[in-house]
């Protein structure tokens, strides 16, 4: 998600112009607004080994923040062989991920 571009320039009013200057300084510094994330759920009905995932992203992925592994499988992202169409993973039985997937832009 990209924080949008506001057109401060355009405020005449000094006060409101510092106060929007301030919003867009504090929101663009946000790791999440400056990253480009995609909120994901995969549902695994049993054990599975380098299974790859289309991601629809457009890019490589680099960043993933799980959120959430419904019966604590054990799972592992295979960094290696992500590309900008996949990602790659294995999990030791069934269960339900939800991620967000991306990467993190300074």
């Amino acid at each position: 998600m990209k924080f949008p571009f506001l057109f401060t320039k355009e405020i005449t009013d000094p006060f409101i112009q510092g106060n929007f200057s301030r919003l867009v300084s504090y929101f663009t510094k946000d790791p999440f607004i400056k990253g480009e994330f995609k909120f994901f759920e995969i549902t695994e009905p049993g054990a599975v080994a380098n299974k790859d995932f289309p991601h629809s992203l457009g890019f490589e992925p680099r960043d993933i923040i799980l959120m959430h592994n419904l019966n604590n499988a054990t799972l592992t992202w295979h960094y290696p062989n992500f590309t900008s169409t996949n990602i790659r993973y294995t999990l030791s039985g069934a269960t339900t991920l939800r991620f967000l997937l991306g990467r993190y832009a300074e």
